[in-house]
């Protein structure tokens, strides 16, 4: 009894106390990153922030590029506010980065691109203390050496690149179906305006390089899970996401790496118990979460205790106006949230191709399903590619007024269901039971040119 006991504190403490130093060390290297990277000298960056806000002031707040619609509008209104909180870090680089400390000259804190110019040599009279502002610590030593249009192009040649890798990898560990429905959903959601637009590019960044990481490190030898410790691995997605994103799509993190793991493991999954597979399943949402929210929260409480006492109050209006807060001639509520990135990301003419490809896809299913036996082992992988395929859809629901709002960037979370879905197609998707039938076809029409 007292060495049950005794396991059953060590199976939690353990976790505990390796989750909170992981939490804490995140706390003091996320700050020290910020402190370093605000202490770079204005006079280095200085010619390159001008070129910079220039080209913004040229192409104004939501220019739209490659379509012509909104999920082809680039977000230079907050690329703006980004750089002009880089041109004001290193006044005080202890917490001008923290406080996210800004020039403007507006009643609402912010300063539309066509003004910021202007605003680099003023000091700083504002702040914007909500998120982490980690993405300072890549573009402030960026801005060195580069202005935004070569910044940009390093962005999407990145992102790119990350993406014929994880499709490579997924292509070695699967086949080239999957591979291909990695890219067809990040094509799906416009990820080249994602990459530029600076604001949105971190979160596409992370999960690749996520997905990568799970990739590699996958082991069909051992217990499902048991890699990597998975829930450090996707404790640092979220840590890592907080630490760089605006709330704008968050969830593609943890989504798109879990994706490719289930994928990858769905046969040892088919072989257990679905109740540990699924129990598995949410422990590493919860490490994302408490990551992502437990950083968020830390962030608002330190700003508030030692910087300025207003934040924490500023910050729950903050979330209430984001989760439930009114949005003019439109209802908040989940279907409103839902149905608003989906018109986005299935317009007129994409919904009938769609329904053409979902009926071809269906007849090719009906065709080349595995062997009974087989099937068996694909339902308890599928329904937790289902679950994935509902986060974005969740997200929505919970953060309702920001998803109706920002819609044209929001949508773009959806490329963890169209991926979910494409997995299940994969999964389903037999070539062996296809070329057997096609046999059977081809011998029977022989035989029926022989008997004629």
């Amino acid at each position: 009894m007292r060495q049950n006991d005794t396991d059953i504190k060590t199976s939690f403490l353990r976790p505990a106390v390796s989750g909170l130093c992981l939490f804490f060390a995140c706390l003091l290297g996320f700050y020290l990153s910020l402190v370093v990277a605000g202490a770079i000298p204005d006079t280095l960056i200085r010619d390159n922030l001008e070129s910079s806000a220039q080209t913004l002031s040229e192409e104004g707040d939501y220019p739209r590029i490659l379509t012509g619609s909104e999920g082809g509008q680039l977000d230079n209104f907050t690329t703006a506010l980004m750089l002009n909180i880089i041109a004001h870090s290193s006044a005080n680089p202890f917490t001008s980065a923290l406080m996210g400390e800004h020039y403007t000259d507006s009643d609402d804190n912010t300063l539309p691109t066509v003004e910021f110019a202007g605003s680099i040599t003023l000091d700083a009279n504002t702040s914007y203390q909500r998120y982490w502002h980690g993405w300072l610590v890549i573009l402030k030593p960026l801005l060195v050496f580069f202005d935004l249009t070569q910044i940009r192009a390093l962005f999407f040649l990145a992102t790119t690149l990350l993406l014929v890798a994880a499709a490579a990898l997924l292509c070695r560990r699967t086949s080239l179906l999957p591979a291909l429905i990695l890219a067809i959903g990040f094509c799906a959601v416009n990820y080249p305006i994602a990459a530029i637009s600076l604001s949105f590019g971190f979160t596409f960044l992370i999960a690749l390089i996520g997905t990568i990481y799970v990739l590699q490190k996958i082991n069909p030898q051992a217990p499902v899970y048991s890699e990597m410790h998975f829930g450090i691995v996707f404790f640092m997605l979220g840590a890592t996401t907080v630490f760089f994103d605006f709330l704008d799509t968050p969830i593609i993190t943890l989504g798109l790496p879990l994706l490719a793991y289930l994928l990858c493991r769905h046969r040892e999954i088919g072989s257990m118990g679905f109740g540990a597979a699924l129990i598995k399943t949410v422990r590493c949402c919860m490490a994302w979460g408490a990551a992502y929210f437990g950083l968020f929260a830390a962030k608002t409480l330190i700003v508030t205790v030692f910087l300025d006492p207003g934040t924490l109050e500023s910050t729950i209006m903050a979330i209430n106006q984001r989760t439930s807060g009114a949005v003019t001639h439109l209802e908040i509520s989940s279907y409103n949230s839902v149905y608003r990135n989906l018109r986005l990301l299935l317009p007129a003419w994409v919904r009938f191709w769609l329904v053409g490809a979902l009926i071809v896809g269906a007849i090719l299913l009906l065709v080349s399903l595995p062997p009974a036996q087989q099937r068996k082992l694909l339902i308890r992988p599928t329904a937790l590619l289902l679950l994935v395929a509902a986060f974005p859809l969740i997200w929505y629901s919970v953060f309702a007024n920001h998803s109706i709002t920002h819609y044209w960037f929001t949508y773009r979370d959806l490329v963890v269901s169209l991926v979910a879905f494409g997995f299940i197609f994969a999964l389903w998707f037999d070539r062996g039971s296809l070329k057997a039938r096609v046999q059977r076809l081809r011998g029977g029409s022989k035989a029926g040119c022989h008997g004629h």
